[in-house]
């Protein structure tokens, strides 16, 4: 019991210096790089101005900014809460769908290209928001692998000949 103690103090004070120390480096990067792609796109828009899509523009625009102080928000749950929403509410699953097909058939490749960067910057953030929870799912994963190498073993055991099992047995 207090080697169970002590690891999960361990665990909980790794999950301190990520969620305290690490994630917030990580979020301030990726907010970072939001930034980036949110002054190429104004940058686009003003040496592009009336050649460029103005809807296309505005979307990612508008979502790139509605992002940027809010990526500690992007967690599992949002996920799956986000995810049961869309399915009940038809309505914002279509807006979503016509905004979407919005950027996907203006004809600036650049827009495209900053949509596209801006998706990988929150597929990112939820990456590593979920990242605290993986230094608990790691010792669960280690101990999954060992039970199934301890089932080969034993299967081993079972079937290895007499004598070798009474040497390898009386060895120990």
């Amino acid at each position: 019991m207090d080697t169970l103690i002590i690891v999960i103090a361990f665990l909980a004070i790794l999950h301190f210096i990520y969620d305290g120390i690490i994630l917030t480096s990580i979020r301030l990067y990726l907010r970072n790089r939001l930034f980036v792609l949110r002054d190429e796109l104004r940058s686009l828009r003003i040496h592009n101005g009336d050649g460029m899509d103005a809807g296309a523009f505005l979307l990612v625009h508008e979502g790139i900014n509605n992002l940027l102080n809010r990526l500690h928000q992007l967690t599992i749950t949002l996920k799956f809460h986000f995810e049961q929403t869309i399915e009940y509410d038809h309505e914002l699953q279509e807006r979503i769908k016509k905004r979407i097909v919005a950027i996907d058939e203006c004809g600036d490749e650049e827009i495209k290209r900053i949509f596209s960067k801006a998706n990988q910057v929150v597929e990112m953030a939820f990456v590593a928001n979920a990242g605290g929870w993986f230094i608990y799912l790691i010792p669960i994963a280690l101990l999954i692998l060992s039970i199934k190498k301890l089932s080969q073993l034993a299967s081993e055991l079972v079937v290895i000949p007499s004598t070798e099992a009474n040497r390898l047995l009386m060895d120990n």
